[in-house]
């Protein structure tokens, strides 16, 4: 189930740091990274590993697929997972 409400948008050239709540193995934090910036190249955005207020955090142990979308993911509290994987 896709879930989408009227999120702000990015704008162009941002860079976000995207911190992992469970810690996965480096091997795995690389290829997430990796697709979000195959997407970012679209987008304009750069995505990089950051243990100091990430604004994406990713968590893998909630139940389906989501993320908030756009600066949302500022609004949410920072020991809060903003995408689920």
């Amino acid at each position: 189930t896709l879930s989408l409400h009227d999120a702000l948008p990015i704008s162009n050239g941002v860079n976000l740091g995207v911190g992992f709540m469970d810690n996965p193995p480096s091997e795995l934090r690389s290829r997430i990274l990796q697709h979000m910036n195959a997407w970012g190249q679209s987008a304009n955005v750069c995505f990089s590993e950051s243990s100091t207020d990430p604004a994406v955090r990713i968590s893998r142990d909630q139940p389906g697929y989501w993320s908030y979308i756009g600066t949302d993911v500022l609004l949410i509290d920072k020991d809060q997972p903003t995408m689920n994987l």
